[in-house]
């Protein structure tokens, strides 16, 4: 079954909806400067991260971030959860964090035909250089929603496709897809 890019791009602006206030651009942002950001060994990167599984995917989950079950909007599944999603929320302590912080939306679908790019349904929508994360490469558009910049980006893996849609700005903290936390947690995504 295909999933319509206007349920998931209504779904992501209902989403943006509730945080449309909550933009500030303080000093508390983060400091995404290259020059600033400290080496990790392999032993200190396990320890700072936590894996997070569902029945179908699995992600490692770096300290400061918070993973959380995505709901299941269209009742696909036997639970109430979609099995194939995880939202990672930055600086996150529950899954309302979301509505006031930067996230990552991340889904796997088993098929590249269930989902399209839909950036027609936003603002300023930009295809964007093609991020690397190690041995995947994300290619995708940048976008404003409710004055909110975002990012959508996928990258396929066997028959399927990762898919990833953020929050960039919210709370006064601020994500992009070039920090080593973030290019760290999309290179450690698996299917089970």
């Amino acid at each position: 079954m295909k999933i319509a890019p206007a349920v998931v791009s209504a779904v992501l602006a209902m989403a943006l909806s509730g945080c449309g206030d909550s933009i500030s651009s303080t000093d508390d942002t983060l400091d995404n400067s290259s020059a600033k950001e400290q080496e990790v060994s392999s032993e200190e990167q396990s320890a700072s991260t936590e894996r997070y599984e569902t029945e179908f995917i699995a992600a490692d989950v770096r300290e400061g971030w918070l993973a959380a079950d995505v709901p299941d909007m269209i009742d696909k599944y036997d639970g109430d959860t979609d099995p194939n999603a995880v939202y990672i929320i930055k600086n996150g302590v529950s899954a309302d964090d979301m509505m006031r912080k930067p996230y990552l939306w991340i889904t796997y679908y088993d098929s590249k035909d269930k989902w399209s790019p839909s950036k027609s349904f936003y603002d300023d929508a930009e295809d964007i250089d093609p991020v690397n994360t190690g041995t995947r490469e994300w290619s995708g558009y940048s976008f404003t929603s409710y004055d909110i910049p975002g990012v959508t980006v996928s990258c396929p893996e066997g028959d399927g496709l990762w898919v990833c849609s953020a929050v960039l700005e919210n709370g006064g903290l601020k994500i992009s897809l070039d920090d080593s936390d973030v290019r760290e947690m999309l290179e450690s995504l698996k299917v089970k």
